[in-house]
Formats: C-alpha cells, structure tokens, sequence
C-alpha cells in the first residue's frame, strides 16, 4: 500500500528506488521510502535497520520526470530512478518540486527585492532559437527587482529586471511576455480573472524598481539634470556596466564624471593605466548607487581587449574616503573558435549578470569549485548557466592595489589567453549555451 506521513514537516512516500552510475550498473534496487527534506531527501529501504542515504538538492545535476518515473543523476555521476509509487506518484512528483523548490529560491539567490504579489498561470520558455527550454504551470512570484517563476513539475527560474530587455502586455489574448538580453523569451498565459491585477502588481514592481535607482543615481550625480539620469538608469539597470560610448551619447561630461568617481584611487589608476588607452568602445562602467548622498556605490570597470582575447574586469567599493580595490580578474572572451570582437556583449553580459546577481561577491564568478563546495554559491556555480560559461573563461586575477606586481604579471595573463591553433582549450557545453 502506498501512503504518505507528515512527521515534523518531513514528507515521505513508500515507493521502489534504486541507485547506477552512468554504464547502467546497478549498486543499489530497493523497496523503500522517500522522505523530503528541506535541503534534499533521504532514500532508505525498508526496516529499522536501514538508515539508506541522504542526496542534497544542490548535488542534483539533472532532472527527468516521465509517466510515473523520477529519475535524476548527480554531479559524483550516480543515477537514482524512483518509481513504484503508484497512484500516489503524482502527489509525490509535486511535492518533490514543491520542496525543492522552496529551496532554489534562496541556493540560486532568485528572490531579489521584496515580495509583492503571487498568482497562478502557464508558462513557456524559450531560448533565442525558438526552442522550448521548459513550459507548465506553477506559481509566478512578483518581487520588487524581478519575477520568479516556480513550475509545478520543474525547476524556480528567475526574470531578472536588471536584465529585462522588452516586456509587453496583450490585452487582447491575455498574455504577458518578457524577453531577457539573453534572448530568453517567457510567455504567461491563462491568468483567467488575475490579468489585470497581475498586470497591475508587474507595472508596481517595476515601477518600484526604477524609482530606487533613480533616486539614489539623481543623489550621486546631482550636477546633472534629472532627464539626463533617467536615461542613464535606463541603461545601467542596478549596476550593470555599459560602454563608455553609450554613456557620452547621454552626456559627456556625465561619462567623465563617472570615471573621474571610479579612478580617483591613484593606486588603481597606476595599475589599469595601459587600459586607460582602450577606446569607449571597449571600455565598459557600471555603479551602483546604495546611498547617494553619503557618497556610497559599487563599481564595476571593464576593458575588452579582443586581440588580446580578454576581457579585464576591476570592481571595488567607496564609502566617502573608505574604498576597497578588488583584484582584477581577466577572462576569455571565446572559447572556441571565433571572432573575439564579434562575442564581447556575450561576454560582458555574463560578467553583469554574475556581479548583479551575486550582489557584486567575486568569489563564485572564479574560485575553484573545491572553495565552493561549503559555501553558499555551491548550488549558484553548478546551476546558474551564464556564471557556470564565466567561471570556465577565467584565465587570471591580479592584484590592483600592487601596481608594480600586476604590470609584471600582465603578458603572462595575455600568453595564457591566447587561442592556439584556432581554438583554446576551454569548451563551455550545450547545456551552458542552451540558456
């Protein structure tokens, strides 16, 4: 007989499961019990005795739900297939999704900004090409910098406002659809009676949204006029650095101001000095204002150097005179072969996603993967398609605050970047680019 018990918020299902590696070879086929945990489940067989094993949410690599079959293999590359449960199959594969869900929202940092409204509808998801990356139904969650989408049967996934670069509402078939500046475009539909109170908390959240960039940007730069910073808030959503070029298109003397902000540490200034020469074209700033009238912002300064292949990226913090200077750290612009000067906006919106949405935090877009595996990005750098690409194009980090050591180190930097015979050795999968 096939149940389920709710014993201190912990949900099991008796069901058959049974663990293999990649080839097929069976280590483990029992009649058991699954029990869903708030970071993961624990799979035992039958009898006290049995204590079975415990697989945290972060471990799982890859999903599969089929009929009445779960199966699901790990990054150590063991493969789980659950099945057996019978009719309470389809309970369980929504509680699974339910509770692990619950747990994306914080490992994936995918609540940005404050809670504003939940409502019910269908989705699709597509990448550029048109292809179907997920569709279902779920739970559409309205945060203050960005919505959430939470399937039923699949993975949370996050529309950033950041990265939001078209969005339309069709009053006439009730739909709603966004289109990201990584060309991922989600449709919502049957939000039947919500659609105009759907439709309401949306333009709230974004209007939210930008008010408090505008606000503390008009704080900061209170020598411009207020039309120049709306333009400016416009293209430097939270901190998102953009080019130079664009930035005097809105005003000169606004361009020169924000790099007058950034380089005022002289030590900086002696280490990026052979950047300084890139045209503005090439060269990428980004601030993010957290209190405008205390003087208080990130940074972010970026130079693309396609013959050299890379992409050196400084991001630091001033806080009235505190400052702190981060190491800057360089990345491959491609990774196969290609034109480097053709994939520089790939590779810049990789880096703005990954500073923005790791709230300007270094370490996931770099270290190696043994520093992560207790930390708090561990889930991030495994999952998060643009910074798993980011983390596979890191060539090196130098320190700013030592001008004489990063001058000293710079060509080996530059040698290590190099494409050899057409290609480097670094390959990001399908899997990353699917996204």
């Amino acid at each position: 007989m096939n149940f389920v018990i709710y014993i201190s918020m912990a949900i099991s299902y008796s069901l058959k499961y049974q663990k293999s590696n990649l080839f097929h070879k069976v280590f483990i086929e029992k009649e058991g019990e699954v029990v869903l945990l708030d970071k993961g489940l624990r799979l035992k067989g039958k009898g006290a005795n049995d204590h079975g094993e415990i697989v945290n949410f972060s471990d799982i690599k890859e999903l599969n739900l089929k009929e009445d079959i779960l199966t699901f293999t790990t990054f150590t590359k063991d493969c789980y297939t659950l099945s057996n449960a019978g009719t309470a199959f389809n309970e369980f594969a929504h509680d699974f999704f339910k509770v692990r869900n619950e747990f994306i929202l914080g490992a994936l940092f995918l609540k940005q900004g404050d809670l504003i409204a939940n409502f019910d509808c269908a989705f699709e998801r597509t990448n550029p090409a048109g292809k179907m990356i997920t569709k279902g139904q779920g739970i559409v969650k309205i945060f203050s910098e960005g919505i959430v989408v939470v399937p039923e049967l699949n993975d949370s996934f996050l529309i950033p406002f950041s990265f939001l670069s078209f969005h339309d509402f069709d009053e006439d078939e009730y739909t709603f659809k966004c289109v990201l500046d990584s060309g991922i475009t989600i449709m919502f539909s049957r939000l039947e009676n919500e659609y105009e109170s759907f439709q309401e908390k949306v333009h709230a959240a974004l209007g939210l949204y930008y008010d408090k960039i505008l606000r503390e940007m008009i704080n900061l730069f209170m020598d411009f006029g207020s039309e120049v910073i709306v333009k400016l808030a416009k293209i430097m959503k939270n901190g998102s650095a953009v080019s130079l070029k664009a930035i005097k298109k809105i005003d000169k003397a606004l361009a020169d101001k924000m790099m007058e902000l950034v380089l005022r540490d002289e030590i900086m200034k002696q280490s990026l000095e052979s950047f300084l020469k890139t045209d503005d074209d090439h060269t990428y700033i980004g601030i993010r204002v957290v209190n405008g009238k205390k003087d208080v912002f990130r940074f972010s300064l970026m130079f693309a150097l396609p013959e050299k292949n890379v992409v050196a990226c400084t991001t630091g913090y001033f806080d009235g005179e505190i400052k702190r200077i981060n190491e800057t750290l360089f990345f491959k612009i491609i990774m196969e072969r290609g034109n480097a000067e053709e994939k520089i906006s790939h590779k810049i919106l990789e880096i703005n996603q990954s500073l923005v949405l790791m709230n300007f935090i270094l370490d996931p877009l770099y270290r190696d993967k043994k520093e992560m595996r207790r930390s708090i990005y561990k889930m991030a750098v495994r999952k998060l398609p643009f910074l798993r690409i980011l983390r596979k194009s890191f060539v090196a980090s130098l320190p700013t605050i030592l001008p004489n050591i990063f001058a000293k180190n710079l060509e080996a930097v530059f040698e290590k970047a190099k494409i050899l015979n057409g290609q480097n050795h670094s390959n990001h999968s399908s899997e990353d680019s699917q996204e």
